[in-house]
């Protein structure tokens, strides 16, 4: 086979050499110019010897024995005229598909080169596949695999029409998110990426049932490709179920035809004259070759994935309904509804593809579970800035003034100007201050439907990744990492603890009030329980009621060891606080400790009369700090004459302050102090000073807060008047103590 001239006529040498040696030149252009002649003149068959017939045309079945006869002299020429031969009938073929698909709005039917009737390209390539199949049958090789390479350059030829459609459609104006022409622009996109998903699998399975061939698998890209196998396609590419009637009599015709195909494709060969038999190869697959031209173009329909998810997380920030999911606690809809579109968009995504789509598809999941986890925060109260952090506050800027400008300007580690609040929306915090929560009444549930949901957001975070891994190209499941969402859940789980712990100490600094405010030094008798114990059970009981029932045993179990790792001191430092202490009021604080303390104690198993007792590592904590309160009344009660023997029997790791802190709760005076610490093992002098200091940093601290507070706003000082006023007092009954 040689190419035609430049004239298309044989030149006289080349006639010469065919008469010598008897050789028919045959040209590519008079082999693909008999192409209609033989539509018309009959249907070539298989002979038993492997030679076409052309019809009652005799002529025409010499020439194309002569054609069959020059393809084997053709792979003798080698792969470079083999593949040359093929791209050359590749191309007559597909002439008239290129023109009358033309995308330069030149052809006659724009319409049906526009992206939303891609399904007619693959109708027109249908027919042309079957009118090759009764043209040429017996006259190419099988080896030479023609309608496999005539479908890869349909593919590629389609796939460079599509790209200039797809990139004018990525010029054009962007409609506005979300609306209706968006909407219909991303749904002539996915149907024409989902018919041509369909057609290259189609082509992949009749290319391997009807003739023979294998291509390499491609699971991994090619969407359900177990369902090739149980699907059976008719000749305009419908896909009908393998059991079906349609089915049953599509797959009884198609493997007539294989075996047909194959017994003649058999004895071809064996007649061949080298008697070489086909060698069945792996060829490369066809699936994606036409379809990874829509992964550039994909941006309208992943910013309609986020649009949609976004619209979801928005209307959540009000809705608190709450699906309790049978005997599970309760989470709100708004996080089943996120998973289930998250698991629907990917099953509409994994049916088109598993590749960079499906990659770029999981980043917009990775943002709205982080924007999800922004509005667990902001369902859950701000931090309030209590009176010792306003005091604070003022305190460290007086500080900062005195130390110099140099100092201000090196210590910005605060600034309530420009420091930004917690992802929660909370108000600005000094350093090393412990942010403080108010809860309203029943604010309590909703902190726990929020810790719940984001257990349950982490947890199904989790399994999404490893489903989402599992439905992802190989190559790109290394891309596939929801550690930060996960984690990111965890960390709004661990606030809510939080919060649910500060809120419960904001109800119970109400009943401490009430202690600080009682006269312990007139108490004469001693009763059951002070008023105060009795509402601060209260308050703790009730709450934490509420919160056992609605979180899960493993965080209950750790709100409680947060509440008392934050309640005990302050507890104690209310103590410290009181006023003189008589022996009475001693020994009432003493039995108020203990009615506190067995309720701290049965936290954990709070409400399970009869059940598995408190962690031993709780119990030891909660009773050791308690026994340092318990420690301090017993010293406190203690006559003064026998306070160090009993100080250092009881409290063998007592320093000399802590003394000295007894000592100002039993209301000593102060040269009672000063003997009380030689008699304890201080010198003389610094049993002076220390007694001393006592009144003087009482006194300057005072003076300070007062002194900051009058340079503060008014608002600050009116907020704090009255307690400046009890601080006074207390100033002035020290210095009497010592006077």
């Amino acid at each position: 086979l040689r190419e035609p001239p430049a004239n298309g006529e044989v030149g006289a040498a080349e006639a010469e050499e065919a008469d010598g040696d008897e050789i028919k030149v045959i040209t590519s252009a008079d082999l693909f110019a008999q192409e209609d002649a033989s539509k018309t003149q009959g249907r070539l068959d298989h002979t038993s010897g492997g030679e076409a017939e052309g019809g009652g045309d005799p002529e025409l079945a010499a020439l194309l024995r002569s054609v069959a006869d020059a393809c084997s002299v053709v792979d003798v020429l080698g792969d470079g005229a083999r593949t040359r031969m093929i791209a050359a009938f590749c191309d007559a073929r597909l002439e008239c598909y290129l023109e009358a698909f033309r995308v330069d709005g030149t052809c006659a039917h724009p319409a049906a080169s526009s992206l939303d009737a891609v399904d007619k390209r693959f109708a027109f390539f249908r027919n042309t596949m079957k009118n090759m199949e009764e043209d040429v049958r017996g006259i190419f090789p099988a080896a030479w695999n023609v309608a496999y390479e005539l479908t890869r350059a349909f593919l590629r030829k389609t796939g460079g029409h599509l790209a200039t459609l797809l990139g004018e459609s990525r010029g054009e104006k962007t409609p506005p998110l979300g609306g209706a022409e968006h909407s219909a622009q991303v749904a002539v996109l996915l149907k024409a990426l989902q018919k041509t998903v369909l057609f290259e699998r189609e082509m992949t399975v009749r290319l391997e049932r009807d003739y023979g061939l294998r291509l390499s698998a491609a699971a991994a890209r090619a969407p359900s490709a177990m369902a090739d196998e149980t699907m059976e396609f008719d000749a305009e590419g419908h896909a009908h179920p393998k059991d079906s009637a349609a089915g049953i009599r599509l797959r009884r015709a198609r493997e007539k035809k294989t075996s047909d195909h194959r017994q003649a494709t058999a004895a071809a060969a064996d007649h061949a004259p080298d008697n070489r038999r086909r060698e069945v190869t792996v060829l490369p697959p066809i699936v994606a070759v036409l379809s990874d031209v829509f992964v550039s173009s994909m941006g309208p329909y992943l910013s309609l994935e986020r649009h949609n998810m976004s619209n979801l997380i928005s209307s959540a920030l009000a809705d608190g309904t709450v699906d309790h999911r049978g005997t599970e606690l309760p989470v709100f809809t708004s996080s089943t509804a996120l998973f289930v579109y998250i698991k629907n968009s990917v099953n509409r995504c994994t049916v088109l593809t598993r590749g960079r789509t499906f990659l770029d598809l999981v980043t917009e999941f990775q943002h709205a579970l982080d924007q999800y986890a922004d509005l667990m925060l902001k369902k859950m109260p701000s931090p309030s800035v209590t009176l010792s952090q306003r005091v604070a506050t003022v305190a460290r800027d007086s500080k900062l003034k005195r130390q110099g400008s140099s100092s201000i300007n090196s210590d910005r580690d605060w600034d309530p100007a420009h420091a930004g609040g917690d992802a929660a929306g909370s108000a600005a915090q000094p350093p090393h201050q412990p942010s403080t929560y108010k809860i309203p009444t029943g604010g309590e549930v909703t902190v726990c439907h929020v810790v719940d949901t984001c257990d349950y957001c982490a947890e199904t975070g989790e399994a999404l990744a490893e489903l989402i891994s599992d439905k992802m190209d190989p190559a790109l499941r290394d891309g596939v990492d929801m550690t930060k969402q996960v984690d990111r859940f965890h960390d709004v789980t661990a606030k809510g603890l939080q919060i649910l712990v500060s809120g419960l100490e904001s109800r119970v600094d109400a009943s401490l009030r009430k202690m600080a405010n009682m006269s312990w030094d007139r108490l004469e008798t001693v009763g059951e329980e002070s008023p105060y114990v009795l509402s601060t059970a209260k308050t703790i009981r009730e709450f934490c009621e509420q919160v056992r029932d609605l979180l899960p045993n493993s965080y209950y179990r750790n709100f409680c060891d947060k509440f008392g790792a934050a309640f005990i001191p302050s507890f104690h430092s209310a103590v410290i606080r009181l006023r003189r202490i008589s022996e009475s009021g001693t020994q009432q604080l003493l039995l108020d400790v203990y009615n506190i303390k067995t309720l701290v104690l049965r936290l954990p198993v709070l409400g399970t009369p009869g059940g598995p007792p408190a962690p031993a590592m709780y119990t030891r904590y909660v009773a050791a700090e308690f026994g340092k309160i318990e420690m301090l009344l017993k010293a406190v009660g203690t006559r003064p004459e026998l306070l160090v023997d009993v100080f250092r029997a009881n409290w063998p790791a007592g320093t000399p302050a802590d003394l000295q802190t007894v000592m100002g709760l039993k209301g000593m005076r102060r040269a009672e102090q000063q003997a009380i610490l030689e008699k304890f093992g201080m010198e003389p002098r610094a049993a002076v000073n220390a007694t001393s200091s006592a009144a003087a940093i009482a006194s300057e601290k005072a003076a300070e807060v007062s002194q900051k507070l009058s340079v503060g706003s008014s608002a600050v000082a009116a907020r704090v008047g009255s307690d400046l006023v009890d601080m006074r007092r207390k100033v002035e009954e020290l210095r009497k103590q010592f006077s």
